[in-house]
């Protein structure tokens, strides 16, 4: 889901530097100002987004290592019940 809102955000980068290439062309520094404002803050939007997809990735890392512990615990338990 990240990476469709990520690409979207991205798109949306490469149209405002258009937009403001334009208003630069038209001599309307205002303009071209603001649009990469609007640029600036869509690119820590998107580097906000890129953080929380590293962090899910890592949360899903660390559950996948907690079963694998479980699982373990379990098999040796149960070994040491069928050792008594």
């Amino acid at each position: 889901m990240t990476d469709l809102n990520i690409k979207k955000y991205e798109k949306q980068t490469e149209a405002i530097v258009a937009q403001a290439k334009d208003a630069l062309k038209q001599k309307d520094k205002k303009k071209a100002t603001l649009l990469m404002k609007k640029k600036k803050m869509i690119e820590k939007e998107i580097s906000k987004l890129e953080g929380m997809q590293m962090m899910l990735e890592q949360q899903k890392l660390q559950l996948e290592s907690t079963m694998n512990n479980k699982h373990v615990f379990d098999t040796m338990s149960e070994a040491t019940k069928q050792a008594e």
